[in-house]
């Protein structure tokens, strides 16, 4: 009897770690930066207000437009987004598929989201591995701001 007890509560034991791992895999956002990966390109990307549209600009561009600007890297690049919001209002940025603010992240390059954007005169950043080659997005996701302008195209480049 003993020893079905303890085989018992060893069954829930396991099956309850079993269920946490599951219950995180599900839940992560994959949003952590990586602390120790050493970027070789540097981009800020600067959001804000363009009359009654949104746009992005880089730090080396000397207007906000929208769509933002073309961004071209390369397949393997690991990448340091410094994102700056210039704007009146919260904004936040990602690299999607598609120009949509809920389209999913790629390259767990989310900074802010839409129920935590980035708040005025705020600034945040990621460290993200381009490791597949295409043509890609980079999004606001608070709702409502990719119809607005505020995405941009992100070509990565094969090696």
């Amino acid at each position: 009897m003993k020893s079905a007890y303890i085989g018992g509560i060893l069954a829930l034991v396991i099956g309850l770690l079993g269920l946490g791992s599951i219950v995180f895999i599900l839940v992560d956002t994959g949003s952590e930066t990586p602390v120790d990966l050493d970027p070789n390109i540097e981009i800020v990307i600067i959001a804000g207000e363009l009359g009654n549209n949104f746009g992005f600009k880089t730090d080396t561009e000397s207007v906000i437009t929208s769509p933002g600007v073309e961004i071209n890297l390369k397949e393997g690049d690991i990448v340091r987004i410094i994102f700056l919001n210039e704007g009146e209002v919260p904004h936040s940025f990602a690299i999607t598929g598609q120009p949509e603010s809920t389209a999913l992240t790629l390259f767990k390059s989310d900074i802010g989201g839409p129920s935590s954007p980035i708040q005025p005169g705020a600034t945040s950043e990621t460290i993200i591995i381009l490791d597949k080659p295409g043509t890609y997005y980079y999004v606001c996701t608070v709702p409502g701001h990719t119809t607005l302008g505020m995405y941009g195209t992100l070509i990565v480049e094969s090696i």
